[in-house]
């Protein structure tokens, strides 16, 4: 009888996507899921970034897939040098995860364009986490040409996320995306990645009946 390790695997691109995915993972109750036991070492990140993550991300993540109940593996579209979409990017690279472990074993999450896309989820602890006062950077993003009016995103997400944290002086550091996993509100978010890894959590790890 195989001896997991633990419930998930994980691996992604580099530290913003470790620290996003090591605080989202802990908040079960919001995902909908039964509390994970999660690999010390997991987020793993690859030492090749998003280019890695395209080029031998399953493979990485299949090692030892044996041990672990389920598996992720996470990157950005953007960067990951595929000449594909999105979507097609992450239909090939499921494919090849499945080939080396099984079906239902493990998911792709493909971030369009980037994981801060994530970020803009309409909440104020966007603002504080960013360095603004509540209800001010959304007009300050509109006033510098990052939001137009009815998209609910900028079109370029990181450099959103750069200039406003530049513009108040804020320290670019890992520690914000963890403080925006743990703290943001799923609600709001419609991200499709986001959608899709909550329902495939949901399905793997359901909640506990009491």
């Amino acid at each position: 009888m195989t001896s997991f390790r633990a419930d998930l695997k994980v691996v992604v691109a580099d530290k913003n996507m470790q620290a996003t995915f090591a605080g989202l993972l802990t908040r079960h109750q919001s995902l909908g899921i039964q509390p994970l036991e999660l690999d010390p070492q997991s987020p793993l990140v690859h030492p090749r970034h998003d280019p890695g993550c395209w080029k031998d991300g399953p493979e990485l993540l299949a090692i030892e897939h044996q041990y672990y109940r389920h598996g992720l593996l996470a990157l950005d579209w953007e960067g990951c040098n595929s000449k594909r979409s999105a979507d097609e990017t992450r239909r090939e690279l499921q494919e090849r995860l499945e080939r080396l472990t099984a079906p239902g074993w493990g998911s792709v999450v493909v971030l369009q364009p980037e994981l801060e896309s994530w970020v803009f989820a309409g909440s104020t602890e966007v603002d504080r986490a960013l360095g603004w006062q509540p209800g001010t950077l959304t007009p300050w993003l509109e006033q510098q040409g990052h939001l137009q009016l009815g998209p609910a995103k900028p079109a370029r997400p990181k450099e959103a996320v750069e200039q406003a944290m530049n513009q108040k002086r804020q320290p670019r550091s890992s520690s914000v995306y963890r403080q925006l996993s743990r703290s943001v509100g799923f609600s709001r978010c419609t991200d499709p990645a986001f959608a899709d890894l909550k329902t495939t959590l949901q399905q793997w790890f359901p909640p506990e009946v009491p």
